[in-house]
């Protein structure tokens, strides 16, 4: 499980436009969109599933590295921030 952290967004990756839509309450105007992305290396694990994968390491050192990496990886990463003006 160690090693660097990846960089996929910058070095690589696919970036694509994600459509959306947004009805505004009657006599209101929007004047901007704000977006901000995030990313983690992997997907929060179920508990059972942690826990089952965690009972199979050897010793309690293991176990606790595993652990660290499982919250390391998990963790939300800044990607980037937009603002659009819609006037």
């Amino acid at each position: 499980l160690r090693g660097p952290i990846p960089d996929p967004f910058i070095k690589g990756g696919n970036t694509r436009k994600v459509p959306f839509a947004l009805t505004l309450p009657n006599g209101t105007v929007a004047a901007s969109v704000e977006v901000m992305l995030t990313y983690a290396l992997i997907p929060m694990p179920e508990p059972g599933l942690q826990d089952k994968y965690l009972a199979s390491l050897q010793t309690e050192s293991e176990r606790e590295e595993a652990k660290k990496i499982i919250q390391e990886y998990t963790q939300r990463h800044f990607l980037t921030y937009r603002v659009k003006s819609l006037s």
